[in-house]
């Protein structure tokens, strides 16, 4: 499956004090629950390495409208780069669509409780053997906001059409906002194969999420796995964004 997903997650982090601003947006794999109020545009990568193979992501653009109030929808195509046993491979990645719903919208006052789905169906439009089936994602989200701390977690079922590798994720993220235009965070994130759960692999990311001027955003983050599937040895992942409000 294209992404990983889990059973349950948890994790904790602290900084000091900030205000806040609703809503957390990428780099990190919990998905953000505010769904869009304008067109945005966003460019990204993302990188892996693992003992077995190394594999690039981008550049990506994922392209974002807003529906109405509380729903938008998103489309992402990029490139791929992969090596695996000395063999490397490059082209087009598969094109994903996604519609974001706010089932309970964040409070603006940066208090309160709130719950989100982004199911994501995955077209297979990769060239060069990176995909061959269609899939559908559906993760949702549930978290807390206190202030300037919010807790998030994120539960997600993966199912790739025509094949039994379905799978399961979730994790949970501890968000700290350190002033009005910078925020870190400490995210734990596990995914197995929903009948192979002795094969789950875990990690734990630390990301950033940068406001560099008005409708500017630069966040990154990079994670290195803790539990992986015997043979395939400790993972790094890593990526990038910049996102730009039109």
């Amino acid at each position: 499956m294209r992404k990983p997903i889990c059973v349950f997650a948890g994790g904790a982090f602290a900084l000091l004090a900030g205000p806040v601003t609703p809503g957390i947006a990428s780099p990190f794999e919990t998905t953000s629950p505010g769904a869009a109020t304008g067109y945005e545009i966003k460019f990204s990568s993302k990188y892996k390495s693992n003992r077995q193979e190394k594999e690039i992501f981008g550049p990506a653009v994922d392209f974002t409208m807003p529906l109405q109030p509380g729903l938008e929808t998103s489309f992402t195509l990029g490139r791929m780069w992969a090596r695996e046993n000395g063999v490397s491979r490059s082209g087009l990645s598969d094109f994903e669509w996604a519609m974001k719903w706010e089932i309970v919208p964040e409070r603006a006052d940066g208090n309160g409780f709130y719950l989100t789905t982004e199911p994501a169906l995955i077209m297979p439009t990769a060239t060069n053997g990176f995909s061959d089936k269609w899939a559908l994602e559906i993760p949702v989200v549930v978290g807390h906001d206190f202030g300037a701390f919010s807790v998030r977690a994120m539960a997600a079922y993966a199912h790739e059409f025509g094949a039994s590798e379905n799978e399961i994720s979730g994790s949970v993220l501890v968000y700290r906002k350190l002033s009005e235009t910078f925020g870190m965070g400490l995210e734990l994130v596990t995914g197995a194969p929903l009948h192979r759960f002795e094969e789950k692999s875990s990690r734990i990311n630390i990301g950033f999420k940068w406001e560099m001027a008005e409708g500017l955003e630069f966040s990154a983050r990079i994670g290195r796995s803790i539990a992986s599937p015997r043979g395939e040895g400790r993972e790094t992942k890593a990526a990038i964004y910049l996102e730009k409000a039109l």
